[in-house]
């Protein structure tokens, strides 16, 4: 996502690999797996009215998702997006919609987007807050080779579903991304996650607050993001308001009124790049 809309070479050359990495076939949903009753933070990510992807909600203003969300679509902008939140059914619950999005760089140099390696966890801001409070809970831990996993999506024109999952590895490199040792690899148990469940959120059993912990995010069907080498991250993300949220949203400068990029990206050193 934070590729989309920028307007130099390099960059232009570094999408190029990333797009088309996730497609948009006729899938439905989690493929097996069970109804959800809830939706524990699960939200929809539609573009232009369809579903294209998963997320989590962060906070009132922020939802978890991953690059590849829109990986298949070309120059959109942040208000092309709205969510749905609070509701298992598609097309249901509260939405609003999104006014910047904000990326990460593990690597290389800020100056030199040739250089960079790209993260496939990413943040989407919303234009307003929403009024659901059933926020996801990141964690630090790392899941075990061997630990079962939950995923909750929307996918391709269903209602909420979840699946369990084996973790096969972990602290690999995603195919079809840049360089970064940020995966987990798993295995269905009683289903798996379709391309349109990329941003979804995958979570560990509840703790003995009964909570679940969000471990990962999905990238592809069977490789996720994982959350802790992220963790930092997401709370810079929740301690930043997005410049273009609150200087007049819709990808434009209050003062201007220019057009301008809505995406930002985080270097390694905690710098935000505007794009």
């Amino acid at each position: 996502m934070l590729i989309r809309g920028v307007r130099t070479t390099a960059i232009a050359a570094l999408a190029i690999v990333l797009t088309g990495v996730v497609a948009a076939p006729a899938a439905h949903g989690i493929e097996g797996g069970t109804a959800a009753t809830e939706t524990k933070s699960t939200v929809q990510i539609f573009y232009k009215g369809e579903v294209v992807c998963g997320g989590s909600l962060l906070d009132g203003r922020r939802v978890i998702t991953s690059t590849r969300c829109l990986a298949d679509v070309e120059d959109w902008k942040s208000s092309d997006l709205t969510v749905r939140v609070g509701d298992p059914r598609l097309g249901q619950g509260e939405q609003a919609t999104g006014c910047g999005t904000l990326g990460r760089i593990t690597s290389g140099n800020p100056e030199d987007p040739s250089t960079w390696k790209v993260s496939d966890i990413e943040v989407l801001y919303l234009s307003k807050a929403v009024a659901s409070t059933d926020f996801a809970r990141p964690s630090g831990r790392l899941p075990s080779v061997g630990d079962t996993v939950t995923v909750r999506g929307y996918g391709h024109g269903g209602d909420l579903k979840e699946a369990t999952a084996k973790v096969k590895t972990v602290n690999d490199v995603i195919p079809g991304g840049d360089d970064v040792k940020e995966g987990m690899t798993v295995e269905g148990i009683n289903g798996h996650a379709e391309a349109r469940d990329a941003g979804a959120p995958v979570f560990v059993p509840a703790n003995v607050a009964g909570v679940d912990l969000q471990v990962g995010v999905v990238a592809t069907p069977g490789h996720l993001v994982e959350i802790q080498p992220h963790l930092d991250f997401l709370i810079s993300a929740l301690q930043e308001d997005h410049p273009f949220c609150t200087s007049g949203g819709e990808g434009r400068t209050a003062a201007s009124g220019k057009a301008a990029g809505d995406k930002l990206v985080e270097t390694a050193s905690g710098a935000l790049l505007k794009f």
